[in-house]
């Protein structure tokens, strides 16, 4: 499915399910969700998901001279649901690099997606509001041409991502079967 997203009452555009995904992340609104990641850019057919179970988001403000860009400190926690990457999950390396790929997963999912908003001038992650908290004056400022200056705001991502559960197994269903081969 695809997000309407509406300016003033009208239908501004509307937004992939990932792009939606993305924003929900900016808006502290995801509770719970399945990200699924290669195990190698080489071979996307074989992957792994985990299933992020909450997320915290901060919004905060930079300012730079007479403009502002903004930082998302988003953390999150998950359980690892499936991998066929045939890789020993027992191995904090191992663990340490799906944590990587989670966090590089979600980072271009919320780029995409704030990306996709500033395309439609619709600032629905609320970062005129934080501005408005931070600096008023600044926010006066730049409150007549919001749209277009937000089209133009940077975003920096911070994604922390902690993998806390293996589900039901440490060891994938492709390395079991290697070991029953020999």
């Amino acid at each position: 499915g695809r997000l309407a997203l509406l300016k003033d009452g009208k239908l501004a555009g509307w937004l992939s399910q990932d792009e939606a995904l993305g924003v929900s992340f900016l808006r502290n609104k995801v509770n719970q969700t399945v990200i699924s990641f290669p195990c190698k850019a080489s071979d996307p057919k074989l992957a792994s998901s985990v299933q992020i179970k909450g997320s915290k988001t901060r919004i905060v403000p930079v300012k730079k001279g007479d403009s502002f860009r903004f930082r998302a400190d988003i953390k999150a926690q998950g359980a690892l649901l499936e991998t066929n990457c045939g890789v020993d999950l027992e191995k904090p390396e191992i663990i340490r690099q799906m944590e990587s790929q989670v966090r590089a997963q979600a980072i271009e999912l919320i780029r995409r997606g704030f990306q996709a908003t500033q395309k439609l001038q619709t600032d629905v992650v609320g970062f005129a509001d934080a501005i408005h908290r931070r600096d008023p004056r600044a926010w006066h400022r730049l409150e007549k041409n919001w749209p277009a200056e937000y089209a133009r705001v940077g975003l920096d991502i911070r994604f922390d991502f902690t993998i806390k559960r293996m589900g039901l197994s440490n060891k994938s269903f492709k390395k079991v079967f290697e070991q029953r081969e020999d």
